[in-house]
């Protein structure tokens, strides 16, 4: 079975830390093939270039992309089933299109949705 080794805000580690880096780069020919890693960072030179310039396979993500606007607004959906208490359930679908256009392409944004929904609901 596939597992995931996820490394998130890669571009807030320690600059001095360069332990990170020497494992990306090394990845692919020390650890089995069914063992993925994923990294997310912002679009910083030195690390997008020590990404980019190895063997392994990746893919940039920009914010604008269709993509990743497609991926939030699932996730916003998924937010939103979650809070039958909240939201209308009919209108999920177009509540969830309007804020992950709102959301201009951040995935942080959405995810301080739940507890804003909540508190407007309570102040209700």
């Amino acid at each position: 079975m596939r597992q995931v080794v996820v490394l998130d805000a890669l571009d807030e580690c320690s600059k001095s830390d360069d332990v990170l880096t020497k494992v990306i780069r090394t990845w692919k020919a020390v650890m089995p093939a069914w063992l993925s890693l994923v990294v997310s960072t912002r679009p910083e030179g030195e690390i997008q270039r020590g990404i980019t310039n190895n063997s392994l396979d990746s893919k940039v993500l920009e914010l604008k992309d269709e993509e990743n606007f497609r991926d939030i607004e699932k996730h916003i959906k998924h937010l939103l089933c979650d809070m039958k208490d909240t939201v209308e359930q009919k209108d999920v679908a177009s509540c969830a299109k309007i804020l992950s256009e709102r959301s201009e392409g951040l995935f942080l944004w959405a995810s301080f949705l739940p507890e804003t929904l909540h508190r407007m609901h309570e102040e209700k």
